[in-house]
Protein backbone atom coordinates (compact mmCIF):
# COMPACT_ATOMS: atom_id res chain seq x y z
CA UNK A 1 0.00 0.00 0.00
CA UNK A 2 1.22 3.13 -0.94
CA UNK A 3 0.74 6.36 -3.03
CA UNK A 4 2.76 6.08 -6.41
CA UNK A 5 4.84 9.55 -5.99
CA UNK A 6 6.84 8.27 -2.90
CA UNK A 7 6.85 4.65 -5.24
CA UNK A 8 8.27 6.67 -7.65
CA UNK A 9 10.97 8.52 -5.56
CA UNK A 10 11.59 5.26 -3.26
CA UNK A 11 15.17 3.41 -2.95
CA UNK A 12 12.91 0.04 -2.73
CA UNK A 13 11.14 0.51 -6.64
CA UNK A 14 12.64 -0.43 -9.33
CA UNK A 15 11.65 -1.35 -13.10
CA UNK A 16 7.74 -1.21 -11.53
CA UNK A 17 9.00 -3.99 -8.53
CA UNK A 18 8.66 -2.81 -5.03
CA UNK A 19 11.77 -4.71 -3.91
CA UNK A 20 10.26 -4.78 -0.40
CA UNK A 21 7.34 -7.10 -1.24
CA UNK A 22 8.97 -8.29 -4.44
CA UNK A 23 5.29 -7.01 -5.98
CA UNK A 24 3.83 -4.47 -8.02
CA UNK A 25 2.48 -1.78 -5.72
CA UNK A 26 -0.56 -1.52 -4.32
CA UNK A 27 -1.61 2.73 -4.58
CA UNK A 28 -4.33 3.24 -2.18
CA UNK A 29 -3.06 6.82 -1.12
CA UNK A 30 -1.53 5.57 2.33
CA UNK A 31 2.35 6.47 2.76
CA UNK A 32 4.39 3.32 2.99
CA UNK A 33 6.30 2.35 6.18
CA UNK A 34 9.16 1.13 3.65
CA UNK A 35 9.39 4.27 1.78
CA UNK A 36 13.11 5.74 1.88
CA UNK A 37 13.45 8.68 -0.77
CA UNK A 38 16.55 8.50 -3.33
CA UNK A 39 19.35 10.24 -1.66
CA UNK A 40 17.99 11.16 1.56
CA UNK A 41 17.99 9.21 4.38
CA UNK A 42 14.64 9.80 6.59
CA UNK A 43 15.89 8.51 9.86
CA UNK A 44 15.61 10.85 12.68
CA UNK A 45 18.54 11.49 14.83
CA UNK A 46 17.67 9.86 18.34
CA UNK A 47 21.24 10.86 20.01
CA UNK A 48 21.68 14.07 22.31
CA UNK A 49 24.59 14.87 19.87
CA UNK A 50 24.10 17.61 17.26
CA UNK A 51 23.53 16.53 13.74
CA UNK A 52 26.71 17.85 13.25
CA UNK A 53 29.58 16.51 14.15
CA UNK A 54 32.57 18.89 13.99
CA UNK A 55 32.66 23.07 13.69
CA UNK A 56 34.05 22.51 10.45
CA UNK A 57 30.94 20.49 8.65
CA UNK A 58 28.75 23.85 9.73
CA UNK A 59 31.91 25.55 7.17
CA UNK A 60 31.46 22.59 4.68
CA UNK A 61 27.55 23.05 4.57
CA UNK A 62 27.76 26.80 4.14
CA UNK A 63 30.62 26.50 1.36
CA UNK A 64 28.15 23.80 -0.26
CA UNK A 65 25.53 26.80 -1.24
CA UNK A 66 26.20 28.10 -4.02
CA UNK A 67 27.30 31.06 -4.65
CA UNK A 68 26.52 33.83 -6.62
CA UNK A 69 28.52 33.97 -9.76
CA UNK A 70 30.36 31.02 -8.74
CA UNK A 71 30.58 29.62 -12.75
CA UNK A 72 29.08 32.37 -14.68
CA UNK A 73 30.12 30.84 -17.99
CA UNK A 74 29.11 27.59 -17.63
CA UNK A 75 25.45 25.78 -18.29
CA UNK A 76 25.26 23.73 -15.59
CA UNK A 77 23.05 24.13 -12.49
CA UNK A 78 20.33 26.31 -11.13
CA UNK A 79 20.69 30.24 -10.50
CA UNK A 80 18.07 32.23 -8.32
CA UNK A 81 16.15 34.76 -9.56
CA UNK A 82 18.37 37.17 -8.25
CA UNK A 83 21.91 36.47 -10.45
CA UNK A 84 19.56 36.42 -13.30
CA UNK A 85 18.48 39.98 -12.70
CA UNK A 86 22.04 40.89 -11.51
CA UNK A 87 23.69 39.44 -15.02
CA UNK A 88 21.22 41.60 -17.32
CA UNK A 89 21.74 44.08 -15.90
CA UNK A 90 25.40 43.68 -16.04
CA UNK A 91 25.05 42.75 -19.48
CA UNK A 92 22.97 45.70 -20.52
CA UNK A 93 25.73 47.88 -18.16
CA UNK A 94 28.53 46.29 -20.42
CA UNK A 95 26.86 46.38 -24.12
CA UNK A 96 26.24 50.24 -23.32
CA UNK A 97 30.13 50.71 -22.44
CA UNK A 98 31.10 48.37 -25.18
CA UNK A 99 29.11 50.75 -27.73
CA UNK A 100 30.48 54.11 -26.31
CA UNK A 101 33.61 52.98 -26.71
CA UNK A 102 33.59 51.52 -30.10
CA UNK A 103 31.63 54.03 -31.35
CA UNK A 104 34.17 56.79 -29.37
CA UNK A 105 36.96 54.81 -31.36
CA UNK A 106 35.37 55.30 -34.90
CA UNK A 107 35.30 51.33 -34.76
CA UNK A 108 33.03 48.95 -37.20
CA UNK A 109 29.80 47.37 -35.45
CA UNK A 110 32.25 43.74 -36.82
CA UNK A 111 34.49 45.09 -33.62
CA UNK A 112 31.59 45.90 -31.16
CA UNK A 113 30.00 42.25 -32.06
CA UNK A 114 33.23 40.98 -31.24
CA UNK A 115 33.68 42.60 -27.95
CA UNK A 116 30.07 41.50 -27.01
CA UNK A 117 31.03 37.69 -28.06
CA UNK A 118 31.60 37.34 -24.03
CA UNK A 119 27.84 39.32 -23.08
CA UNK A 120 26.23 36.84 -25.37
CA UNK A 121 28.22 33.26 -24.19
CA UNK A 122 27.61 35.07 -20.03
CA UNK A 123 23.69 35.79 -20.78
CA UNK A 124 23.14 32.67 -22.39
CA UNK A 125 24.68 30.46 -19.75
CA UNK A 126 22.91 32.45 -17.63
CA UNK A 127 19.52 32.24 -18.53
CA UNK A 128 20.35 28.24 -19.14
CA UNK A 129 20.92 28.04 -15.73
CA UNK A 130 17.81 30.41 -14.92
CA UNK A 131 15.77 27.54 -17.23
CA UNK A 132 17.47 24.76 -15.31
CA UNK A 133 15.85 26.33 -12.12
CA UNK A 134 12.06 25.54 -13.50
CA UNK A 135 13.04 21.79 -14.81
CA UNK A 136 13.41 23.37 -18.02
CA UNK A 137 15.80 22.74 -21.07
CA UNK A 138 18.15 25.89 -21.82
CA UNK A 139 16.57 26.30 -25.48
CA UNK A 140 13.43 27.48 -23.36
CA UNK A 141 14.97 30.80 -23.45
CA UNK A 142 14.70 31.57 -27.37
CA UNK A 143 10.37 31.05 -26.88
CA UNK A 144 9.42 34.69 -26.99
CA UNK A 145 8.17 36.06 -23.62
CA UNK A 146 10.27 33.25 -21.87
CA UNK A 147 12.69 35.76 -20.94
CA UNK A 148 9.59 37.40 -18.10
CA UNK A 149 9.10 34.17 -17.15
CA UNK A 150 12.74 33.45 -16.03
CA UNK A 151 13.34 37.32 -14.76
CA UNK A 152 9.58 37.00 -12.47
CA UNK A 153 8.94 33.43 -12.44
CA UNK A 154 10.09 31.33 -8.88
CA UNK A 155 12.41 28.06 -9.25
CA UNK A 156 11.34 24.40 -8.54
CA UNK A 157 11.03 24.47 -4.23
CA UNK A 158 12.78 21.09 -4.31
CA UNK A 159 15.95 19.55 -5.94
CA UNK A 160 15.39 18.71 -10.01
CA UNK A 161 17.36 16.71 -12.81
CA UNK A 162 19.73 19.97 -12.93
CA UNK A 163 21.17 19.93 -9.29
CA UNK A 164 19.57 21.34 -6.13
CA UNK A 165 17.22 24.45 -5.20
CA UNK A 166 20.09 27.41 -5.18
CA UNK A 167 17.76 28.68 -2.22
CA UNK A 168 18.39 25.47 -0.44
CA UNK A 169 14.87 24.94 0.44
CA UNK A 170 14.92 21.56 -0.80
CA UNK A 171 11.16 20.51 -0.18
CA UNK A 172 8.91 18.67 -1.90
CA UNK A 173 5.78 20.57 -2.75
Amino acid sequence: MAIKDQCLQCIHYASGICNVDNASPNYNQMSCESYRKVGISLEKNTDDKSVLSSPNESSLSQNERQSMFAHPFSFEGRIRRTEYWLSTIIVYIYAIIVGFIVGANNGSEGMMYFFLIPGYWFIWAQGAKRCHDRDNSGWYQIIPFYGLWMLFGDGDAYENSYGPDPKGRNVMS
